[in-house]
């Protein structure tokens, strides 16, 4: 019975059936015989030929499975150990293979969700995966840019038709595309040049307020442009003026407004300001010089109003501009705060480890009051040690989601924000307002402040003022504000004590840099 499985075997070795050959030479007592130890040694080696045929033709697989049928039936032969070792060369080239895949992989959908479509082909093209991922892939390619090709389509006829806010709202439907694909991005730039072109004209005209609604517009754009950004300096100027004269400064205010006199040289409206001014000066410097300046102290320092906009889409009156009220240098702050950058802009600081947003009618009032439907829901922000978590204001005890930086917060689709953490060192967040609104039309971002504030150049500042050389350090401690510099402080022009806590209302400089901070 024996010799007869043998001569079997050995049938189904010469007839090349090794699966069957292997299986009845691999049984214990034909193992011990002295032919059926010889039948297996054969097709053991016949497995490994078969092994190597299997890893040529790249069925590594296929190549492993004889490998380790040969192992089994007759140990580690010379041919048997150099197919496993072919092997595990093959196993360990088709891991780094598509290891290299997935990188390539990854790197172009990054950059197909960065909009840079081109980039992304280029990347997919060398890839041979016809029918996988890249595939996949090349689908959503060619769905964004056919898509970004009829969004350009569609914002061009606005602009032919002279219809800018439907181009505004194509190019921010575009999103990162626009930014990517030369066609949007000159379309976008065409656009920024003829609104930012109209609110010049409604400055040098004299309303100042349909200005800062033009570049609220603009500011729906993907990204910022030269133009918006040098009427925005213009408008900030203006402000810049009103604030001075708010304080009782004619004099400073008539200095800026001489500088915008040399950039405006259409606006009327400044000419008669700096007759107005010009008077008021000398009649501020007559009564100084009255018996009534016997009386200056020098140590009362002026305040700053907060300003308000109107908000032109709502056709509603500026509520009147109240004073700031704690104008004593080193005054405590609050938990609410607004800085105002000349030159940069205006921001909302929040300093509570706790925020709701929500519209401005909800009930209770949120902490930060957007321009919203009343039917939107409001929405919490907590910070918890160095993260920040959303969850709905009817859960407040919940830490919900966990935020990352340059998520998108959807309170409706007319009302959304960007959540950053610009600085990796800090732990004080930003919210960008980009559809979302608030009543005053300057403020385009809240600065959620946990330790410290950075002013300063570069991306990583939380206001961002590239006219420093080295960051600035705003920071609250025993409920007064600080700041730690390298560069000069000055209050009101003249030059002040570092250590000093910065006054609530006063004019502060830092090197260049010149900004006010009120109470919100």
């Amino acid at each position: 019975m024996l010799i007869l499985r043998i001569k079997q075997a050995e049938c189904a070795l010469a007839d090349g059936r090794l699966d069957e050959a292997c299986e009845l030479a691999g049984a214990a007592d034909l193992r011990e015989h002295r032919k059926g130890q010889d039948l297996a040694g054969r097709v053991a080696r016949a497995l490994a030929a078969r092994g190597r045929t299997f890893l040529a033709s790249g069925q590594v697989a296929f190549a492993g499975a004889d490998c380790e049928k040969a192992v089994r039936l007759a140990g580690h032969l010379p041919d048997v150990a150099d197919l496993r070792a072919a092997v595990a060369a093959a196993l360990l080239d088709k891991r780094q293979t598509e290891q290299q895949h997935a990188q390539v992989i990854a790197a172009a959908q990054r950059q197909i969700q960065q909009g840079q479509l081109s980039v992304g082909q280029r990347i997919l093209n060398g890839m041979h995966d016809g029918a996988g991922q890249a595939a996949a892939l090349l689908q959503d390619l060619a769905a964004r840019r056919t898509a970004a090709e009829a969004i350009a389509d569609k914002a061009a006829a606005a602009l032919d038709r002279d219809d800018w806010e439907a181009a505004i709202d194509e190019l921010a439907r575009a999103g990162s595309n626009s930014v990517s694909d030369s066609r949007l991005r000159d379309i976008t730039a065409r656009t920024a040049r003829l609104v930012a072109q109209r609110a010049q004209e409604t400055i040098e005209s004299g309303r100042l307020d349909l200005a800062t609604a033009l570049l609220k517009r603009l500011s729906r754009l993907p990204e910022n442009t030269v133009d918006a950004e040098r009427v925005q300096r213009l408008l900030d100027q203006c402000r810049r003026a009103w604030r001075a004269l708010q304080a009782g400064q004619p004099r400073q205010a008539e200095q800026v407004l001489r500088r915008l006199a040399g950039l405006l040289p259409s606006a009327a409206w400044i000419t008669s300001a700096l007759k107005s001014l010009e008077q008021a000066s000398q009649a501020t410097d007559q009564l100084r010089c009255s018996p009534l300046g016997l009386l200056d102290d020098h140590t009362a320092q002026p305040t700053v109003p907060p300003e308000t906009d109107e908000i032109p889409h709502r056709q509603a009156a500026a509520p009147a501009i109240a004073p700031a009220r704690l104008p004593s240098a080193g005054g405590n702050v609050s938990s609410k705060l607004m800085i105002q950058v000349d030159g940069v802009g205006s921001f909302l600081v929040l300093r509570q480890p706790r925020i709701t947003i929500g519209p401005l009618s909800s009930s209770p009032a949120p902490d930060l009051g957007l321009l919203a439907e009343s039917s939107v829901p409001p929405v919490c922000i907590h910070r918890i040690e160095e993260d920040y978590f959303l969850s709905s204001s009817n859960h407040p005890q919940q830490r919900g989601k966990l935020l990352t930086s340059g998520e998108r917060i959807s309170l409706s689709p007319r009302c959304r924000l960007t959540f950053r953490l610009p600085s990796p060192a800090s732990t004080t967040a930003l919210l960008d307002l980009h559809s979302a609104r608030m009543p005053r039309g300057d403020v385009h971002q809240v600065i959620l402040l946990d330790r410290e504030l950075i002013l300063g150049p570069g991306p990583g500042s939380h206001i961002r003022s590239d006219e420093l050389a080295e960051p600035a350090m705003l920071y609250v401690r025993d409920g007064k504000l600080f700041c730690r510099t390298k560069d000069e402080v000055t209050i009101d022009g003249r030059p002040a004590d570092k250590a000093a806590a910065i006054p609530i209302g006063s004019h502060i400089g830092i090197g260049p840099v010149t900004f006010v901070v009120t109470l919100g």
